[in-house]
């Protein structure tokens, strides 16, 4: 496939996915959350995620913005070497994988952008004590809150079904412990 054919193909993705957003939007919803676990930095070069993935993602974005709903976004993996150019696409928020610093996403997104994540549920650690579930939930309130309380606990990608309820419930109680508005 040529670069003018996956061009078109990508436009045509960006498009379907716009007409569909837009549907969504009328019915009534004010957020729409943009899931591209095809641009995770595991996955694809920074490169590759510039060339191919933000400028179909801009787009999309922008479109939904022109429609007055909220927009957050979720790419898989390590993406610590494109923090900087997630704030381009014009999202609200960013819910970030437990590979991403949240500390350094915080300084290179800044304060404006809400900030999702990233507590680890999906890998061995999600099999930790609750203590230790704790700790990293008050690690990642800590680094990711930055001056303006945009920040939500949350897991980093996702949670496995088998991880014990008394870990979510640590996050849970972690995030009224230590967050803002506890």
């Amino acid at each position: 496939m040529g670069d003018t054919h996956l061009e078109e193909f990508l436009n045509f993705c960006t498009d379907a996915l716009i007409i569909y957003a837009t549907a969504v939007v009328q019915s009534g919803a004010d957020l729409i959350w943009v899931s591209d676990p095809t641009s995770s930095g595991d996955k694809v070069s920074k490169e590759t995620w510039i060339t191919y993935g933000l400028p179909y993602t801009k787009r999309l974005v922008k479109s939904l913005k022109n429609n007055r709903v909220n927009v957050f976004m979720h790419i898989c993996g390590n993406t610590n070497d494109r923090l900087d150019t997630f704030a381009e696409t014009g999202v609200d928020g960013m819910s970030l994988s437990e590979k991403v610093d949240l500390a350094y996403a915080r300084e290179i997104m800044g304060d404006d952008i809400i900030l999702w994540g990233n507590v680890d549920l999906k890998n061995e650690t999600a099999f930790s004590t609750p203590a230790e579930i704790e700790q990293q939930a008050k690690a990642s309130i800590e680094k990711g809150m930055g001056k303006k309380g945009n920040f939500v606990l949350s897991s980093g990608c996702m949670t496995l079904a088998e991880v014990p309820p008394e870990n979510i419930k640590a996050m849970v109680n972690a995030a009224h412990k230590y967050g803002q508005y506890s």
